[in-house]
């Protein structure tokens, strides 16, 4: 009788942490990294909206060159990060339409050429 019991309680430990090991953990991990990947999500999403309410709000008022330069910080902002990273056919497709929007906005050219501090 005493191996039995020891058979069925070592197979339900066995079985407990199978799905604690094999289930909980991966999932509680995944969960973490999608809160990650929305909170980055959130904050690219706010950054967009800030800069969109504050070039509305400058074009409102009739001030369309401050809202160029506005709109062209995150154009200048996403092209000089970008540039120094490796590029995807993606990536390098985009910073070349940047590039020749640049040739002929000197709003644009003047942000991506601009030297961070």
């Amino acid at each position: 009788m005493k191996p039995i019991v020891t058979s069925l309680v070592s197979l339900l430990v066995g079985i407990a942490l199978g799905w604690y090991f094999g289930y909980v953990q991966p999932n509680t991990k995944a969960n973490r990294e999608a809160m990650k990947q929305f909170a980055i999500i959130d904050a690219d999403d706010s950054m967009a909206a800030a800069v969109a309410y504050r070039t509305f709000i400058l074009y409102d008022a009739g001030e369309t060159q401050k809202a160029m330069q506005s709109l062209a910080w995150p154009i200048g902002f996403y092209y000089r990060y970008n540039k120094t990273r490796p590029l995807t056919q993606e990536r390098s497709n985009f910073l070349a339409k940047i590039e020749k929007l640049a040739s002929t906005n000197q709003v644009v050219a003047t942000e991506i050429n601009r030297k961070v501090k």
